[in-house]
């Protein structure tokens, strides 16, 4: 109990915990170590009194005693009252599994009722004040059921109803000798859910709780005098969790709007203050950044203060965007005549969203390289040694296994890569999928929709052209056709998307910087996966 109090500021951090420091609560209480006054004796009982069938059972105080269900309180299914007897409303109803949630009763979820005369000739299947309600039926092997909610008989005043029990449905009604409030708490312990669902019965996907399973359900049971103790701290507790969990939620919601109205100040395009906002960002990075969400946006800023040059300086000397677009022109020419290139057409409109420097070109991808499609593997070519096939999931997740290709029929240099060639995803799942990658895995050859890039000139930084996509790839994902799950875009369409064009030596300084400061998000996430690992840990050990 010191533990929790001691350490919970500390333990939360989100609704999670919350809800695992309530379980942890729940664990104390059903063991007798969560009120100071519980005998600190434990007594070793691994069989329920009058009993002939074993239980595994944990240890509970020297004072309490392992009893059933049936014990310490009449269980009752509901009546299979028949749908055609329902009307459309009366002062009736029936209570069905959707209106039973733990501790809630839902009773204008999918109201249904019955006429007077159905409720008189039932009145034994009426639900009393202090009745606990439970859910006997869910999906097997998920407890999406069990559910128990105690009834308070001032909502049949306050909608002027009685309420009868419909079939799946049970009554926990206790005796003299245990508060219904402590079972109703005692019930929603993970320790005794354990016990409960190893008597789960029913078909492959609906799962059961019986009459006979629930009564014969093990239940760790106070003297009388401690219940009300146990009840009243673990009401206080949940209080405090509850209060956590809304200053939690308060925080992410004003935590959320203020990044996200930071980046969005970065990311604004008539905004002159962008580079000094990031360097807000930068200084303050600790205080804005709280999860992996923010340092995505902070990717996404930083990626778009770059393809706007300004990450870098421009330098007089330095050789003009338009010469190099020119030197690119006279190869792309020179391929078209060879022979070697397609024609593809490119729109002549540009884009008036974004401003570039006055020495940068405003140019289409399609100016700047041909997009060479990967070749369509059959599976039976696959196999597992040999020349590695680089499929969409090796390019997101360098975890990801690679099929390999050991045939005789030699493939086409068109499909081959190597080390530092540009490729760029462009079907699949949006946000996972799509994107532009630098391979840096060694000789490899190239399945089906993915680009590699042919550039038009060895002046064009690869890097560059990789940051300049992705940072364009929300307007690739826009125009992309399919269905809501697998998308793709055309070689036309991606040859069309404008990016900006600088010289040789501003794209080598913009590279650096994001290169530099992509490296700091790095780290920031590593940080993130250490705490949570700490915290999950942490966690943990407050828990057992």
């Amino acid at each position: 109990m010191k533990n929790l109090t001691h350490y919970l500021s500390n333990a939360v951090h989100t609704e999670e915990d919350v809800n695992k420091l309530k379980q942890y609560i729940l664990n104390l209480a059903v063991r007798g170590k969560l009120i100071d006054n519980s005998s600190s004796e434990l007594k070793h009982q691994n069989t329920i009194e009058g009993d002939n069938e074993e239980e595994t059972l944990y240890e509970i105080p020297k004072s309490w005693r392992w009893v059933t269900l049936e014990d310490i309180l009449m269980f009752k299914n509901g009546y299979a009252f028949k749908s055609d007897t329902y009307i459309k409303n009366s002062n009736y109803q029936v209570i069905r599994l959707g209106n039973v949630k733990n501790d809630k009763l839902l009773v204008e979820n999918k109201e249904v009722y019955i006429p007077k005369e159905i409720a008189l000739s039932c009145k034994d299947f009426r639900i009393k004040d202090k009745d606990i309600l439970v859910t006997m039926t869910g999906t097997k092997g998920k407890r999406d059921y069990f559910y128990t909610c105690l009834f308070d008989s001032k909502i049949e005043e306050k909608t002027n109803k009685q309420f009868f029990l419909n079939q799946r449905v049970g009554i926990l009604r206790a005796n003299n000798s245990v508060k219904p409030e402590l079972v109703n708490i005692f019930l929603k312990s993970k320790s005794i859910l354990d016990l409960v669902f190893t008597f789960e019965t029913g078909t492959a996907n609906q799962g059961n709780l019986g009459t006979r399973a629930i009564k014969r359900i093990p239940f760790p049971l106070p003297p009388y005098e401690e219940q009300e103790s146990i009840i009243t701290k673990v009401k206080e507790l949940f209080t405090l969790c509850d209060k956590l969990a809304i200053d939690i939620q308060y925080k992410n919601k004003h935590s959320t709007k203020l990044n996200k109205t930071i980046f969005s100040e970065v990311l604004g395009h008539n905004n002159d203050n962008m580079h000094e906002n990031l360097n807000f960002i930068v200084d303050n990075i600790n205080d804005l950044l709280e999860n992996k969400e923010d340092i995505s946006l902070l990717r996404k800023a930083i990626l778009s203060l770059g393809i706007r040059g300004k990450l870098s300086v421009s330098n007089p000397s330095d050789d003009s965007a338009s010469k190099l677009l020119e030197e690119m022109k006279e190869e792309k020419n020179r391929l078209i005549k060879n022979k070697s290139l397609r024609v593809s057409k490119l729109n002549k409109e540009h884009s008036v969203t974004t401003d570039i420097p006055e020495n940068w070109k405003k140019v289409k991808i399609g100016d700047l390289m041909e997009p060479i499609n990967g070749k369509s593997f059959k599976t039976s070519e696959w196999s597992n040694e040999g020349v590695p096939i680089i499929r969409i999931q090796n390019l997101n997740n360098k975890h990801a296994p690679f099929n390999y290709y050991n045939g005789e029929t030699a493939i086409p240099e068109k499909y081959h890569v190597s080390t530092g060639d540009l490729l760029i995803g462009w079907s699949g799942t949006p946000g996972t999928s799509f994107g532009a990658f630098i391979w840096d895995r060694g000789f490899s050859y190239l399945n089906q929709h993915i680009f590699k890039a042919k550039l038009f000139s060895s002046n064009l930084d690869p890097v560059y052209l990789k940051h300049a996509i992705n940072a364009v790839l929300e307007i690739m994902i826009s125009q992309a056709r399919g269905g809501v799950g697998l998308k793709h875009v055309t070689k036309s369409q991606f040859v069309n998307i404008e990016v900006g064009l600088p010289p040789i030596s501003e794209q080598k300084q913009i590279v650096h910087e994001i290169n530099k400061l992509f490296l700091l998000c790095n780290q920031l996430e590593e940080q993130l996966d250490q705490q949570n690992d700490l915290q999950e840990k942490f966690m943990n050990s407050i828990i057992q």
